[in-house]
């Protein structure tokens, strides 16, 4: 071979078009044959490492430009695993994955989480102090940053906070609160706030 290798086969790597030849004998039988090697250069892409969603609303997913086939897997979680871009379709989070084929022959494979962000938010909670329900407690906030805004049925703002713990005790923080009182009994308006997405409701504090 031209690399100075004498094997049957040869692995290159080169970082530009390059012509290989070799020189095949058998007995007094002598042939000289060569090849040209083409580096392909794939197109830019970028595919996210991670998506987000919220149940119902199908998180649209679009894979690079250019390529001849594609694969999505698992297929039963996308709407169109041979296309370019797909729509999630799963009801829980998943990893998928996508293979695509060039048509110079080069292959790209790809990973993509998708995470439904479905919080478990309560109707109500009971501040009194007895260890049971004191708090206003979202239990998916422990892996999503949430910011929280409590309003009281006239609008007044009663809590806020950008990155709630769930630590809220009903104590009312807002700034037509009168020291760290504890709000009445009632109904509540709440604005949640992960990633893109918000989600309002009510809850009745009961005491």
């Amino acid at each position: 071979w031209s690399t100075g290798e004498t094997g049957s086969t040869i692995v290159v790597n080169p970082s530009s078009a390059t012509n290989y030849s070799v020189q095949v004998t058998q007995g007094s039988c002598i042939e000289q044959l060569s090849t040209s090697v083409t580096v392909a250069t794939l197109p830019e892409y970028e595919l996210p490492d991670t998506v987000y969603m919220t149940p119902g609303a199908p998180a649209f997913i679009t894979g690079p430009a250019g390529f001849s086939t594609y694969s999505w897997t698992p297929s039963d979680l996308v709407d169109n695993p041979s296309g370019v871009g797909v729509f999630f379709t799963g009801t829980e989070s998943a990893t998928i994955a996508l293979d695509a084929v060039h048509p110079d022959g080069c292959t790209i494979y790809n990973e993509v989480v998708v995470i439904i962000i479905d919080p478990t938010i309560p109707n109500g909670f009971s501040p009194n102090n007895d260890l049971i329900n004191d708090l206003f407690v979202i239990p998916e906030l422990v892996d999503f940053p949430g910011a929280l805004t409590v309003w009281n049925r006239w609008g007044d703002e009663v809590y806020q906070s950008d990155n709630y713990q769930n630590n809220w005790d009903g104590t009312c923080q807002g700034m037509f609160c009168l020291g760290e009182n504890d709000v009445p009994e009632g109904t509540y308006f709440y604005l949640l706030e992960i990633k893109e997405f918000t989600f309002k409701g009510y809850i009745t504090i009961k005491k």
